[in-house]
């Protein structure tokens, strides 16, 4: 609760989703194209469920390879033990 009260004063709202029918599975897709990269970080499957009746979310990060955002990805996917085009 102390936490949760916390992030109130940065205008960040912790949310409780009941999850009793559904459940909130994480996945990183990661792309590169000459020196940008863009990568989608949430909760969505490329599946029908997930396409047309799942609550999903995601958020697009997009930068260029070597800024400070694509070496903290890079790091996360280096202990994933992950290839990846760097």
């Amino acid at each position: 609760q102390e936490c949760i009260e916390y992030l109130k004063e940065f205008n960040v709202n912790h949310i409780i989703v009941d999850g009793s029918n559904r459940y909130f599975h994480t996945k990183m897709y990661y792309f590169v194209l000459n020196d940008s990269f863009d990568v989608l970080i949430g909760s969505a499957n490329l599946t029908s469920g997930a396409l047309k009746s799942n609550e999903e979310l995601s958020v697009l990060i997009s930068g260029k390879i070597g800024d400070d955002e694509h070496k903290k990805i890079a790091l996360y996917l280096e202990r994933m033990c992950c290839e990846y085009n760097a």
